[in-house]
């Protein structure tokens, strides 16, 4: 009895270990608690800043012509930030288009472009008043039927906009760039159409102001007149005679067949209802000056109350 007792007592307790030793089962509701490796987060390295571009400023007699397709700076305006200046020529079917975009460094997100269309062009950069502190982009372009156009973009005083200009003169220029040259007193040579004593283009000097093209010397100059082939009058014309230093003298009447060639002009438009003062210079030297008025009823130029075309053999109006 007792031996059986104690093999009881011993069964309990190996049933007793073996439980003991038993694996729980996780519960699958609850995720293990773990540590996590330490990620290293890279510093981050500060943009690298845009590098200010090298840029021209104003100075006296400052001229400098852009090259299509090559952005410039300056500072257009005086105000120490750099300003882009692209010229660019493009073929097109029939003229080429010149297109040129000012953009400021003040005012990124507002370019300003001029555009044009032709065959022959230029632009350039002037500093027509060292004063202003501020440059001129001037472009100017040929048409195939001669007549030439100018355009300048020049910031307004205020700072606020870029003010551009047109006028129906355009630069002298060649393969080798301006005619005549520049200088801040002077300006620049420009070529101009007119129909004074008949089909002529005109040269002066203009520059750019606040105002537009502005001409600095004020008389306009005919160009391809030879004096071998002079124009003869048809009928009488009143004239004054021209001294040495320009201003008018005594009136004269020049006789039917007297023979000149036209000098200046001034100015080179005759508005309706205006007048042009014309100096020609006679076979004999002598210099005289002629008035031709524009009718304002019928816009016809006169020389004397008659159709200027009737006075004498000048060119053919086209």
């Amino acid at each position: 009895m007792k031996r059986l007792t104690a093999i009881l007592v011993l069964a309990a307790m190996l049933l007793s270990l073996a439980a003991c030793r038993t694996p729980v089962t996780p519960d699958p509701t609850t995720a293990p608690v773990t540590d996590a490796p330490a990620t290293e987060v890279p510093a981050t390295e500060a943009p690298t800043p845009m590098p200010i571009p090298d840029f021209k400023t104003s100075g006296a007699d400052f001229c400098e012509a852009l090259v299509s397709g090559v952005t410039a700076y300056y500072d257009l305006d005086g105000d120490g930030l750099a300003d882009s200046v692209l010229y660019k020529e493009e073929d097109g079917p029939a003229d080429k288009k010149y297109t040129v975009t000012v953009t400021r460094g003040a005012k990124p997100d507002e370019p300003k472009t001029y555009e044009d269309y032709g065959y022959s062009a230029i632009a350039c950069v002037f500093d027509c008043d060292p004063d202003d502190k501020r440059l001129e982009v001037v472009f100017s372009c040929e048409k195939d039927s001669g007549d030439s156009s100018a355009a300048a973009m020049r910031v307004n005083d205020a700072g606020t906009d870029i003010d551009v200009f047109r006028t129906d003169a355009g630069l002298r220029f060649d393969d080798t760039g301006l005619i005549g040259g520049f200088t801040s007193v002077n300006g620049f040579d420009t070529i101009t159409r007119t129909y004074l004593m008949g089909t002529h283009f005109l040269r002066t000097r203009m520059t750019v102001t606040a105002e537009g093209f502005v001409p600095t010397i004020g008389i306009y100059e005919y160009l391809e007149v030879s004096p071998e082939h002079p124009y003869e009058l048809k009928l009488e014309m009143p004239a004054k005679l021209v001294d040495e230093v320009g201003d008018d003298g005594e009136s004269i009447t020049l006789p039917a067949g007297t023979k000149f060639i036209p000098v200046t002009a001034e100015p080179a438009f005759v508005p309706e209802g205006g007048s042009a003062r014309v100096v020609i210079r006679l076979e004999d030297g002598r210099m005289c000056s002629v008035e031709i008025t524009r009718d304002a009823g019928t816009n016809v130029l006169l020389i004397n109350g008659l159709n200027m075309w009737d006075c004498a053999d000048f060119p053919d109006e086209d």
